[in-house]
């Protein structure tokens, strides 16, 4: 999704050709440690003159500051952390919308990433002019395009139009989404699959690899970033250049 060749065969992705890692840090079957999430983030920061973006379609809930740490070290040295919003139809703060509480999903909770949630588009094209999604939401049936995808967890405000990322010190750029940076698609992907082949699938791990592509292209033509401030330029000009 993020840099399949434009070759005509399969899939092209959002930045066609660019240079991929990648780091394992999960087992199998999707599940794994903290411990090694942060190991490998540690090693992206290790070589971070050399990786510009870090795309996270994994994500939990609790709280671990650990794992936060790691990644405002890994932002300090330039890298943008792109991470899905997750699946589960709830606020990335939780019930209570506090930061920093063990309801929160982590890392898509944490200010120093940009969080992604998902959007269902069926025809490349604005308008919402596209058919319906294969993909059936349990709750909704299948999606019109260009809509919300309501599996993605969201971020609200309390009931006095407040948010935790509205208060200023707390959130490094500002968006319409509080929390979430961008809406990508996100729901019938196809894309490359392990093994070989092609496969369709949905959720918010296939929106935020399209933000990763997009941030790749915007630091291919505007240069990487050198430390956090950069960082949450890329993510701000990427957030003003979206559509309402």
């Amino acid at each position: 999704t993020v840099g399949a060749l434009d070759n005509d065969l399969g899939v092209v992705g959002v930045a066609p050709g660019v240079s991929l890692w990648a780091v394992k840090v999960l087992a199998a079957n999707g599940s794994g440690n903290v411990s090694d999430i942060i190991k490998g983030i540690d090693w992206v920061t290790a070589i971070a003159e050399t990786i510009e973006i870090a795309n996270m379609s994994l994500g939990g809930v609790g709280k671990n500051d650990a794992y936060r740490a790691a990644i405002q070290g890994s932002v300090a040295k330039g890298v943008v952390y792109v991470v899905a919003a997750g699946n589960e139809w709830r606020d990335i703060l939780g019930d209570d919308l506090l930061f920093g509480t063990t309801d929160d999903t982590i890392p898509a909770a944490y200010p120093e990433v940009a969080t992604i949630s998902a959007i269902a588009d069926t025809d490349g094209l604005p308008g919402g002019i596209g058919p319906n999604t294969q993909y059936i939401d349990p709750k909704v049936g299948k999606y019109p395009d260009d809509s919300f995808a309501d599996f993605s967890n969201f971020s609200n405000s309390d009931g006095s139009d407040q948010s935790w990322y509205l208060v200023p010190g707390n959130n490094p750029v500002t968006s319409p989404g509080l929390g979430i940076d961008l809406m990508m698609p996100g729901v019938d992907i196809l894309s490359t699959a392990p093994g070989g082949g092609y496969a369709t699938m949905s959720g918010t791990s296939m929106a935020a690899p399209h933000a990763a592509g997009l941030a790749a292209l915007h630091v291919a033509q505007n240069g990487r970033a050198t430390d956090a401030a950069g960082v949450y330029a890329i993510r701000q000009a990427l957030i003003d250049s979206g559509r309402p």
